[in-house]
């Protein structure tokens, strides 16, 4: 392990470039059956709906259309894909939801944004865990000059933090400490064309990959928590997705 990893886990959240994605490389270049990984659910979207009033996703996906946007459909299948896109009557982002139970994982999937403002998020949760809203654990998200990974449930989704935020009364030393568990790096996205990207969670360290190229790793505490049983695909404005697969992998 190099110094920085040493240093940084040591603190018990940091940031490396090495083991990690190392192991992510070889979870890759793994069969899906060779007891590394296993196939939890997957998804090419090459199906079609019976209407074309509201979300009609079938295969376990649901939506938080009725919710948020009146019933109203934000999300599509057409040409084998899943259009994202908001509502203007929504007053949240799109959320894209599917149950999947594991504790470490990889998620292997082909995304695209076609506009300036756009962004693809996957957010990982515990919906039966309290001590975060909406059951928010980790994400990692795609914007077009930039990747972004978060430790939601020590960071900004922890309740006692989010509850005094929203409050208006979160301290310099709160928002500070919630920055921790923060990373963002720089990365330019084409537009307009496909991307693919796989996620991988070992105990408490997060990678990216991004079109076979290692964009980052993220060490921290949050990321090892014990049990996760959702998915959910984010766009707070427009996004596409296509060819997903969720493993669970081996302790």
């Amino acid at each position: 392990m190099s110094l920085l990893c040493g240093l940084t886990a040591l603190a018990g959240v940091g940031f490396c470039f090495d083991t990690p994605l190392a192991a992510a490389d070889e979870l890759n270049a793994s069969a899906e059956s060779d007891g590394i990984r296993t196939l939890l659910f997957e998804d090419d979207f090459e199906r079609n709906e019976s209407q074309e009033q509201t979300d009609e996703l079938g295969n376990g996906w649901g939506t938080n259309s009725d919710k948020r946007a009146g019933g109203n459909k934000q999300v599509d299948l057409g040409d084998g894909t899943m259009f994202i896109f908001r509502h203007k009557t929504a007053d949240h982002g799109v959320s894209v939801t599917h149950p999947a139970e594991f504790k470490d994982c990889q998620i292997r999937l082909r995304f695209r944004l076609d506009n300036k403002a756009d962004d693809f998020g996957i957010d990982i949760a515990d919906m039966g865990f309290p001590d975060v809203h909406a059951g928010h654990i980790c994400k990692v998200n795609f914007r077009p000059q930039e990747v972004e990974i978060l430790d939601f449930k020590n960071g900004r989704m922890k309740k006692s933090y989010r509850d005094a935020a929203k409050a208006g009364k979160a301290t310099a030393e709160q928002k500070a400490a919630v920055k921790e568990y923060e990373r963002k790096w720089k990365h330019s996205i084409t537009l307009e064309q496909w991307h693919d990207a796989v996620i991988t969670i070992r105990g408490n360290t997060l990678s990216v990959q991004l079109d076979g190229k290692k964009i980052g790793t993220f060490t921290s505490d949050g990321f090892d928590h014990p049990t996760k049983d959702m998915i959910r695909f984010s766009a707070r404005r427009e996004a596409r997705v296509d060819d997903v697969k969720v493993y669970s992998l081996a302790p």
